[in-house]
């Protein structure tokens, strides 16, 4: 993880989970990591002046001035041009992927450990196409460390204000049904009670707070047998859909679609089981964020 960050360790964990005959897939990908961002910063000097400037400013603790400093920081990476070695290393990398659409996702060291949850302030690009799209995503996810709510979050956990980041580049499942599963009860962690929170459509309405999904709880005993105890349906207004031409959208659920659950129990059985194998090779409680397409299960970060 020193290299790669929190979701790339965590999608090392589980793509050697998967290879030991686990009942779910890990869409393929690869990682671009802490180097390649350390390279970026040498080959334009002029953007590590201005990390120097806001180590400065956000030692000050003027507010507002830091915010100002974040937004030009944020908006030089996303404006210079990608160095030409780490753009021929992921030209290289998506020879060896099918998949026409990707998922380009911040992973920021120290993201999302017991102590520090950094969840919606790094960005995550979706449906992203083609060589061009992927470098300006990756840029993007780099900018987005030094977005003012990250930052300050840095600041407030006691962090280095400039820190490093690897980025993680897999192919996007075209989901049916989507979402986060809570090995202990998110509210009350009871270690036997299990909760998925699906929609329709890409997890994103899910673990942006944009929809409101179903809920199901299920109960696990010692064993690791579960069952499905519970289920509160949702309102399930809209999904997020992939457009063809790259990027994602907002669209609207039918009524008779979100009157029903959109998670079977069968299924719901089957992510749970795979989430004991997950809990069970990390030693604790994980948030798993899944997806269903054609009936194969597929996890994309825990």
């Amino acid at each position: 993880a020193e290299l790669v960050g929190g979701k790339g360790g965590s999608l090392a964990t589980l793509t050697a989970l998967q290879t030991k005959g686990a009942k779910f897939k890990v869409p393929s990908g690869f990682c671009i990591t802490m180097a390649a961002m350390e390279l970026q910063l040498k080959l334009h000097p002029v953007l590590q002046t201005k990390l120097g400037e806001l180590k400065k400013v956000s030692c000050s603790g003027n507010v507002e001035g830091l915010q100002e400093m974040c937004q030009s920081v944020g908006e030089m990476f996303a404006s210079v041009s990608l160095a030409p070695e780490v753009r021929e290393a992921i030209q290289a990398e998506l020879l060896n992927l099918s998949d026409s659409q990707f998922a380009v996702r911040s992973s920021a060291i120290g993201e999302d450990t017991e102590e520090m949850s950094a969840a919606g302030q790094m960005t995550t690009e979706l449906g992203v196409r083609g060589l061009d799209q992927i470098c300006a995503s990756v840029q993007k996810c780099w900018a987005s460390l030094y977005g003012f709510p990250a930052v300050q979050y840095r600041r407030q956990h006691g962090q280095p204000v400039v820190s490093a980041m690897a980025v993680v580049v897999q192919e996007m499942v075209p989901a049916e049904v989507a979402g986060v599963l809570f090995t202990q009860h998110p509210v009350t962690g009871h270690p036997g009670k299990m909760v998925i929170n699906a929609n329709y459509g890409l997890g994103e309405s899910v673990v942006s707070g944009e929809a409101h999904p179903d809920t199901i709880t299920l109960s696990r005993d010692v064993d690791g047998t579960c069952q499905v105890e519970g289920v509160d349906l949702g309102s399930k207004t809209q999904q997020v859909v992939p457009l063809d031409n790259g990027g994602t959208a907002m669209q609207v659920v039918t009524s008779a679609q979100s009157q029903k659950c959109c998670l079977t129990n069968d299924t719901a059985v089957r992510l749970a089981h795979i989430a004991v194998q997950v809990e069970e090779a990390y030693g604790g409680p994980q948030d798993i964020e899944w997806a269903v397409s054609q009936g194969t299960v597929y996890l994309l970060q825990a």
